[in-house]
């Protein structure tokens, strides 16, 4: 084989290959920049929350205000996982029966629902 005819061979492979990256990337481009925006809203978005704002959170969903009402003298244990994230436990315990009740609430401002 002729020198002219390995490098027509590699240009071809060459073009190919340039085509094929290019389409590729044409197609991936938009969801890795959608998903580089989101990431980043949710950065900017999240600060660092204070306890008092995640537990104002959790405290005026349905499920603790009915926790509360059935059971007042229920106790609770707050669990910040920094940047506005945290676990609530609220629970109740029938120290005769040994028998408890315990609702746990997640707060994740990463996670969409």
């Amino acid at each position: 084989m002729s020198m002219m005819h390995k490098l027509h061979k590699f240009v071809i492979f060459l073009g190919m290959g340039v085509t094929l990256f290019s389409l590729l990337l044409f197609a991936v481009l938009p969801s890795i920049i959608q998903n580089a925006g989101s990431d980043w809203e949710q950065i900017v978005n999240s600060g660092d929350q204070s306890d008092e704002k995640l537990l104002a959170i959790f405290e005026s969903h349905p499920a603790y205000i009915a926790m509360y009402e059935t059971y007042p003298d229920a106790k609770q244990e707050l669990n910040s996982r920094g940047r506005g994230n945290g676990i609530l436990q609220v629970g109740i315990m029938n120290f005769e029966t040994n028998n408890q009740l315990v609702l746990e609430m997640y707060h994740d401002i990463g996670r969409i629902e």
